[in-house]
């Protein structure tokens, strides 16, 4: 009997230790290296692993953009300081990342919007904004003054007064002018308020635009305060991805928006749109063609060249404004792509995040690349 017991007791022991290295690898990050497979397209992508592979969201930091960050579908923030070589979770290790910014001026400090519930031990739990000053290690809730409907879908930061940041949500647009503490809404004339994206005029950070799902695009002249909708020319008022509208750096006037009816670029401040769609294609899962974009990007040091991501075509790559897009997909594993950013520094540097691939990198624009070692915690 004793000898019966001793054995249960091994047994018992035994099957603990094999739990707690399951849950060590599981939260750890480790994920199987996928080599990178060459397609026929122009520019060859390499794969950075990550744990979990779905990347909603990606971040540089604009002083230092050997770091950046990876918000993923249920597993939290990511982040890596090697130029996406090696990767470790932050203090944010559960929940659906939808929205991710740096402050401009001290990029230590983050903002993040989840979707999704997680352990209240992990960073006070909920859903809504939180903010790190520690470059994610550790998070503190900053969504006082948000109705517990709206949660949000996007953020933006003001770039030259990185204390006022503005949330998309299904209730809206709310302002902060105290690094999130505090939330009021801004509606006044927004005709629908599913807030789908927001862009900041880089230059004159008072001029808004908001991206609204079924009701197009808004402009604000007095930093969210009165709303006026700017939609001449476009032919679908559907602006649903949640990186949507871009804003020229150099030149402010012009910009970009990503609707179901394709890309529209406007040259006078949003007054009115052209499309610029020639060469771009998607198709759904029946294989019908159409239009659907999950990101735009443009380049900040060459604002000709624009990025835009699809969930079914992968990356196309524009050189002219929005005149001419072509194909950009060789290497990439996954054609679902969530996510595009921009070394803002070396701007021939490019991340796209993927959906079950996880992140890839290119290092001249999308003719040529490298590779990376794989992702952990």
């Amino acid at each position: 009997m004793k000898q019966l017991r001793t054995q249960k007791w091994f047994m018992c022991l035994s099957i603990m230790v094999i739990l707690v290295l399951c849950l060590a690898l599981n939260f750890s990050g480790v994920a199987v290296s996928v080599p990178a497979a060459r397609a026929a397209e122009t520019g060859i992508w390499t794969q950075l692993p990550l744990y979990g592979g779905s990347i909603s969201v990606l971040a540089i930091n604009p002083k230092t953009p050997t770091t950046l960050y990876a918000g993923s579908y249920g597993g939290g923030v990511f982040r890596s300081t090697d130029s996406g070589n090696t990767w470790k979770a932050t203090g944010i290790a559960d929940g659906g990342i939808l929205s991710l910014v740096i402050d401009p001026h001290t990029p230590s400090t983050l903002y993040v919007a989840i979707s999704t519930l997680a352990p209240a031990t992990l960073y006070a739990g909920g859903i809504g904004v939180f903010r790190s000053t520690d470059s994610g290690n550790t998070w503190t809730a900053a969504s006082t003054g948000f109705p517990t409907y709206a949660y949000a879908q996007c953020l933006a930061i003001d770039p030259k007064t990185p204390t006022t940041l503005y949330a998309g949500t299904g209730g809206g647009v709310f302002r902060s002018t105290d690094s999130g503490g505090h939330w009021t809404a801004m509606n006044n004339g927004l005709t629908e308020k599913h807030v789908s994206d927001i862009a900041i005029d880089p230059l004159t950070p008072t001029t808004l635009y908001a991206g609204i799902n079924e009701g197009g695009i808004f402009r604000s002249a007095d930093s969210g305060n009165h709303w006026t909708a700017v939609n001449a020319g476009l032919t679908d008022l559907h602006v649903q991805s949640l990186v949507s509208l871009v804003i020229n750096p150099l030149i402010p006037t012009t910009l970009y928006a990503d609707t179901y009816g394709g890309v529209f670029r406007s040259t006078d401040s949003g007054t009115t749109w052209t499309a610029v769609n020639t060469g771009l294609t998607d198709k759904d899962v029946n294989g019908v063609s159409r239009k659907v974009f999950t990101s735009l990007v443009i380049n900040p040091v060459t604002p000709a060249t624009l990025y835009a991501s699809t969930n079914s075509s992968g990356i196309f790559r524009s050189t002219n404004g929005g005149t001419q897009w072509t194909p950009v997909n060789t290497g990439l594993t996954n054609l679902d792509v969530t996510s595009v950013v921009v070394n803002p520094v070396n701007p021939s540097t490019v991340y796209a995040g993927t959906i079950g691939a996880g992140v890839f990198r290119s290092t001249d624009s999308g003719d040529h690349w490298t590779a990376a070692t794989i992702g952990q915690r």
